[in-house]
């Protein structure tokens, strides 16, 4: 709306002289022609104001409305009652408005003239020029009330063409929907994770697990393993790739769910394409089409959550991704820094040292370590390579500090162990002492992994759902590394299932 211009503004502030005082200088033509030029100026923005509002389409289109129809509608957008009040009276008072003004002008016109004649006394000019004004100012409630009526009417177009998007029209739909007005939101709540819808932020969409998946991917593959012995790496990196395979499989499922939306998701696109469309329609014709279009706003959206109820991997994800999140927090936090504590300390069941130590022992002790022992004099006297406690334990440490193979039990697995194993133990005779070392090897690889298994699957950590079969969301609560792992293992292989 324009401004309005108060016509009290442009009246000159003459001081009026007491009785039995001296006189004011007097006014002269000048001052009245001021005022005269003021006035018209205030006059033409009203009258360009009520010309320009009379026409304008959101203001005209509501001549054709039956209010009535709509009464319950325009209730429930809070659009006030008198709307067909202002949509009749405002013409008239426009045309009233109108007739003020040209009066107006023409009066102001006429003095003009006689003004440039100087045909007129500056002080009976300045008079008649005063009385015009206030004569203007006496009308201005009649512009003020006009002016109410145009904003009442524009702004319940506004109010109305606010409501055309699947977000705004929700609480009609809802009301609509009185019974299952819950449901109805949560199919929202589902459309919008899906649709990328950014208007709340406090609630994810899938747009947004898909990006903190591939960021977790990316500070899981930077977590270092070094100080940490081959076999330690190989473990530790094995239980990686499970938060790796989870955020991998997490991403795949939401790529596929994306292009393969349910059927209610497809018709709620339509629905706001619809709306979208009525954004440049007459508000009556939006009056018209409003509620049927929330009435199948409200049937899509609870079939909506009625689908999303049985998409459990869908309801899972977020705690797909706070588990993998928890395992690597855990992992570079507090699993990497206690297991290079353990295995550097002396006499630990993970420390290098103490585990060839041991198995040199098991190696020369007992009945069959004489055995050995005797065997390997023998071997010796013959010229073949000997092996003393003490070399056997460096080799072992060596076995256990390189090895890059843990995991597996395919053929490829098992040969390329016992290709590691044989390079080895290349400088010793087969089949003795060989294939007695190449036992040791094995049984040290196998003692140390185990033990390194159970240290890391031993440490504490937190979990966000229930361990029954629906697998529900629940508060933080404590478990074990190795539970966490085996949960994620499963959804990770659920996930890959629902694609196929």
């Amino acid at each position: 709306m324009i401004t309005p211009v108060p016509f009290t503004s442009v009246q000159p502030d003459l001081e009026q002289s007491s009785l039995g005082m001296s006189q004011g200088p007097p006014p002269t033509l000048a001052q009245a022609e001021d005022v005269i030029t003021q006035t018209k100026e205030a006059l033409a923005a009203q009258k360009k104001e009520i010309l320009t509002f009379s026409a304008d389409p959101r203001v005209t289109q509501w001549h054709a409305c039956n209010f009535s129809t709509y009464a319950r509608l325009l209730d429930f957008f809070n659009i006030p009652s008198s709307l067909s009040e202002a949509r009749d009276q405002h013409p008239a008072k426009a045309a009233k408005i109108l007739k003020l003004i040209e009066k107006g002008e023409n009066d102001l016109g006429a003095l003009d003239i006689d003004i440039r004649r100087k045909a007129i006394q500056p002080s009976k000019a300045f008079s008649q020029t005063q009385s015009i004004v206030q004569e203007c100012a006496t009308y201005q409630n009649t512009v003020k009330n006009w002016r109410a009526q145009i904003t009442l009417l524009t702004e319940a177009d506004k109010n109305l063409r606010e409501q055309l998007s699947v977000h705004a029209l929700l609480p009609l739909a809802k009301e609509l929907g009185k019974r299952n007005a819950a449901l109805v939101e949560e199919g929202y709540n589902f459309y919008r994770m899906v649709k990328n819808d950014t208007s709340q932020r406090d609630t994810p969409t899938l747009h947004d697990y898909h990006a903190q998946a591939i960021d977790l991917e990316k500070r899981i593959r930077h977590i270092d393993l070094g100080g940490l012995p081959g076999l330690a790496r190989v473990i530790v990196d094995h239980n990686l790739q499970v938060a790796l395979a989870a955020t991998d499989q997490l991403k795949e499922f939401i790529e596929f769910f994306l292009k393969n939306l349910p059927g209610e998701i497809i018709a709620l696109d339509k629905i706001q394409q619809e709306l979208i469309s009525l954004r440049d329609t007459p508000t009556p014709d939006i009056l018209a089409r409003i509620e049927p279009i929330a009435t199948s706003l409200s049937r899509n959206l609870l079939g909506l959550h009625n689908k999303a109820q049985s998409m459990k991997q869908i309801q899972l994800l977020p705690i797909v991704l706070e588990e993998t999140r928890t395992l690597h927090f855990t992992m570079k936090s507090t699993i990497l820094p206690e297991m290079k504590r353990r295995i550097s300390a002396p006499g630990s069941p993970v420390n290098l040292n103490s585990v060839a130590a041991e198995k040199t022992a098991d190696f020369f002790m007992g009945f069959k370590g004489f055995v050995r022992a005797v065997k390997l004099l023998f071997s010796a006297a013959g010229g073949q390579k000997a092996i003393k406690s003490e070399d056997m334990h460096h080799l072992l440490i060596d076995i256990l500090n390189t090895c890059d193979i843990y995991y597996g039990n395919t053929k490829e697995d098992v040969t390329k162990l016992h290709n590691f194993i044989e390079t080895k133990l290349s400088d010793f005779e087969q089949p003795f002492p060989y294939e007695s070392l190449f036992q040791m090897a094995k049984e040290a690889i196998r003692t140390y992994g185990s033990r390194l298994e159970k240290l890391l699957y031993s440490f504490e950590t937190t979990d966000f759902s229930s361990d029954d079969k629906d697998e529900k969301p629940t508060q933080a609560h404590k478990t074990t590394v190795g539970r966490l792992i085996a949960k994620l293992e499963v959804r990770t292989a659920n996930l890959e299932s629902a694609r196929t």
